[in-house]
């Protein structure tokens, strides 16, 4: 689910934006979840989390007290998969955002003009770092982060994540391959991993952190040991 947390101290241009961003969204065929708020109190809270909580983030840069751009200075550091779009009634800021991390930037008054362009950033970035599944009746997207293995058993995919959860998939391991980042190993015919959860190394089967034992074919042994002993 792409999760998306929209600030701005205005309720009404909060509303604003949401109900455009909402709709635009609505379009795709993603799952998506849009939190908003208004109070600076609750945006700064965010600063506590141990895990991001959102993929995008859309700032309004001007507040009562001042600006957005030093909080998303320290947000970044903390959490730097976190994806930043600034919004502003002024350009005043132009040059400030972009010596810090920004995903896009929109003027308010362009952003019913500019929102096709901006959930089509999103869309690509969204697809770029999730695994995306077909399922019968819709697009799953999962956090490849997330994941721990995937396997291949009588002709059906299963993938679990780093909660228990576990996915299914028709699609074989060698198309999911190609849609994984580099931190997935095939070891055997039947699996993937995600080297980040490795927890030891045998001869012939690997631990991950959550207890599971996966083999560990001939053909990709000396690969997984390369990779591991890096």
């Amino acid at each position: 689910m792409l999760k998306i947390g929209i600030f701005d101290d205005q309720k009404e241009q909060l509303d604003y934006i949401l109900q455009i961003l909402f709709n635009a969204l609505k379009k795709s065929q993603i799952i998506f979840e849009i939190t908003s708020f208004n109070d600076e109190h609750d945006l700064e809270a965010l600063l506590y989390q141990e895990m991001m909580t959102f993929d995008i983030l859309i700032l309004d840069i001007c507040t009562q007290q001042g600006t957005t751009l030093d909080f998303a200075r320290k947000l970044y550091q903390k959490h730097p998969e976190i994806q930043i779009v600034y919004i502003s009634q002024y350009d005043d800021y132009y040059k400030d955002i972009f010596n810090s991390s920004v995903f896009y930037y929109i003027e308010k008054k362009d952003f019913s003009q500019k929102i096709d362009l901006l959930v089509e950033k999103i869309l690509d970035y969204y697809a770029s770092r999730k695994l995306m599944l077909h399922t019968k009746n819709k697009n799953l997207y999962l956090q490849q982060t997330h994941i721990l293995y995937l396997e291949r058993k009588l002709r059906i995919t299963y993938i679990e994540d780093h909660q228990g959860h576990i996915y299914t998939s028709h699609e074989k391991l060698s198309d999911l391959m190609l849609r994984l980042n580099h931190h997935f190993l095939r070891v055997h015919e039947s699996y993937i991993v995600n080297e980040k959860y490795i927890l030891s190394m045998k001869r012939t089967s690997i631990e991950l952190i959550n207890g599971k034992e996966i083999p560990v074919s001939r053909k990709y042994h000396h690969l997984l040991k390369e990779r591991i002993f890096l």
